[in-house]
């Protein structure tokens, strides 16, 4: 079947997918594909990479449409989730669980060949009290297979978890609202400035914050792997 233009509702304001488009389709959530993302896009779909997050829950159901638009693209189905929470209504712990996720889908995609080359929290939504990452386009082959290279999303580990769950242990209880506003210098500079006086945060609180500076420090996937079992 072929779906017309005019029946895609566009309800995003900005589309930074390069990938796929993202579209409402008869109330289901529909991603069309550019041409020439058509190919790996359906070669990572038949991986057992993508059965594994599928399987495991990892990623947003999806399935290939046996629709096309006017243009014969390729078209994925999503589940849709509802309601739709942001990170600023996330609570500490619901905080935890994305970071964890992030860490856990990275890993696999590392294990073939694949990395999460943005980790930011609009890539996720909860799907009732779990995680799940919907942002299909995010997860691409990494251009340097070498052991000892990096992870090319470590930076906005840094800045959207490591620095904002550090300064939010400390008693920064609402830098969830404004820390896109604050590179990871100066995160780092609101730590070292501290007052004495505020309370420590938790020991386990302390031991995964050093578990994540770790991980991101070791790029390797085996190093990955037994530091993430110490978090799970």
């Amino acid at each position: 079947m072929i779906i017309k233009r005019d029946e895609l509702i566009d309800f995003q304001k900005v589309q930074l997918d390069p990938v796929g488009t993202v579209y409402i389709y008869k109330g289901e959530m529909v991603r069309v594909i550019e041409p020439q993302f058509r190919e790996s896009v359906e070669q990572f779909m038949k991986s057992k990479l993508f059965d594994r997050l599928i399987k495991e829950k990892l990623l947003v159901d999806t399935s290939i449409s046996e629709d096309v638009d006017e243009e014969g693209r390729l078209i994925l189905k999503h589940k849709r989730i509802t309601p739709y929470t942001s990170m600023e209504q996330w609570s500490f712990e619901m905080m935890k669980e994305t970071a964890k996720l992030v860490l856990k889908m990275n890993m696999l995609c590392w294990k073939h060949g694949y990395e999460l080359k943005d980790c930011h929290q609009a890539n996720i939504l909860f799907d009732g009290m779990h995680p799940v990452w919907i942002d299909f386009g995010s997860i691409e082959k990494r251009k340097r297979i070498s052991s000892r290279a990096g992870w090319t999303a470590h930076k906005n580990f840094l800045q959207y978890y490591y620095y904002p769950m550090k300064l939010w242990s400390k008693g920064y209880e609402n830098i969830m609202s404004s820390f896109n506003n604050f590179s990871v210098k100066e995160m780092k500079r609101i730590l070292y400035h501290l007052p004495a006086c505020i309370a420590e945060p938790p020991r386990a609180i302390k031991i995964l914050i050093k578990i994540w500076a770790k991980v991101i420090g070791k790029n390797s996937f085996r190093e990955m792997q037994k530091l993430y079992s110490k978090v799970d």
